[in-house]
């Protein structure tokens, strides 16, 4: 049996802080939340994702080469960074 037939939660332990909100008035769980939701989407029997921050003092989520072709990048999926970051490095490698 594959991970959809079997799995009623997962626990991803990524290390990178998620900290690509920053400085916003508002509470949010960064890109944990789209994790969450493509994660749900992907495979309908997995419930609940427990995520984790391993080591990663010296680690950023951000981007630090080519930002502006990334940000065209988004414009044109129309998806954040955080939909980015859920969708491409953490979603994919779980799949």
């Amino acid at each position: 049996m594959g991970l959809r037939e079997q799995a009623a939660g997962i626990a991803i332990n990524v290390a990178c802080p998620a900290q690509v909100v920053e400085g916003q008035s508002y509470i949010s769980a960064d890109f944990w939340n789209d994790v969450r939701k493509l994660i749900r989407e992907r495979h309908p029997k997995i419930r609940s994702v427990f995520p984790m921050t391993g080591a990663s003092g010296d680690q950023s989520p951000h981007i630090q080469f080519r930002r502006r072709a990334e940000e065209r990048l988004w414009e044109r999926l129309g998806i954040s960074q955080t939909e980015e970051i859920a969708r491409a490095r953490i979603v994919n490698a779980v799949d």
